[in-house]
């Protein structure tokens, strides 16, 4: 004897390696993407729980994909890009020489020097000057660059989407 139980999309209860990727999807709001892609797939017919249980958990980076959000791995490597870009800022801050500040600048940031704070002053690339001078508008720079930092990982936290 087999029983069906249909139910809505909300009162499904995911387990073991599906609850993250449901979860994710209901925190980015694509609940109904996500009933919207099973109709498609499963062409109205009937989806088992074991079913949706199964895609959710073997086929996590599909859905996201097919949902418009980034897989596990997208968000795990924006993450270590993050982190790398901490430790150059920690590289500058303890910076010496403008040499030393043009180098981790150019070579971890920003090949361009583009918003360098040093970038067409007298200090530019000099081995010698200190950067005291400089300081109030390399602590601005860094702190500018940190706080895109912190909403970039704050937004990989709330709303992984693309």
């Amino acid at each position: 004897m087999i029983i069906v139980h249909e139910m809505s999309i909300d009162d499904y209860e995911p387990w073991s390696g599906a609850v993250a990727t449901y979860e994710r999807i209901v925190n980015a709001g694509k609940l109904q993407d996500l009933e919207g892609l099973l109709d498609d797939m499963f062409h109205n017919a009937t989806c088992t729980d074991t079913e949706l249980n199964d895609l959710l958990w073997f086929e996590s980076d599909m859905v996201y994909e097919i949902l418009g959000m980034k897989s596990d791995r997208e968000i795990e490597e924006e993450r270590k890009l993050i982190n790398e870009l901490r430790e150059s800022l920690t590289k500058l801050d303890h910076a010496k020489t403008a040499e030393d500040f043009c180098s981790i600048w150019s070579d971890e940031l920003d090949q361009y020097c583009i918003n360098c704070p040093l970038c067409n002053s007298e200090l530019c690339g000099d081995d010698v000057q200190s950067l005291d001078s400089f300081k109030d508008k390399i602590s601005v720079a860094i702190n500018n660059i940190k706080k895109a930092l912190e909403e970039k990982e704050k937004n990989l936290d709330e709303d992984p989407t693309i």
